[in-house]
């Protein structure tokens, strides 16, 4: 049975393939982070991961810049097999995504009161609501292959 099979890679050494969607930039210390996931990885393992750009150094959380994947990943034992630009189509849709959700806050507050405050703030940020800057015209989006050397 597949669960069974999946409940020993908890207890595995190594494994073949990590796939991390969106969380590697949420990191405090992603070079080691990196690290580990090519101490797990079988060499030739491979790192799929899709993350956030951003043009603009950041401390603390959140969006690393530009050039930061590319030499992290060769520091950490990787070569980088492919970067693909998937910021186009991610920003309509997120464009989209978001401009219905805050075309709706009335309607959603009123429905789930305080839990849909977040929920709004980022829709806010992401389509540049009350004059802030659009967060959707700060960021790349990118998927990265690499294989663990």
């Amino acid at each position: 049975m597949l669960v069974d099979r999946l409940v020993g890679i908890r207890h595995a050494r190594h494994v073949d393939l990590v796939v991390s969607l969106d969380a590697l930039y949420l990191v405090a210390r992603p070079r080691e982070a990196l690290g580990e996931l090519r101490r797990v990885l079988v060499t030739g393992g491979l790192l799929i991961f899709t993350e956030y750009i951003s043009h603009k150094s950041t401390k603390g959380g959140g969006c690393v810049g530009a050039q930061f994947w590319p030499t992290a990943l060769a520091e950490n034992g990787f070569e980088l097999r492919s970067s693909f630009d998937m910021t186009g189509a991610w920003r309509q849709y997120m464009l989209n995504k978001h401009s219905r959700r805050w075309s709706q806050r009335e309607r959603i507050l009123a429905r789930r009161g305080e839990s849909a405050v977040a929920e709004l703030a980022v829709s806010a940020a992401m389509i540049g609501a009350a004059g802030r800057p659009r967060f959707l015209e700060n960021v790349e989006r990118r998927e990265f292959t690499a294989i663990a050397g």
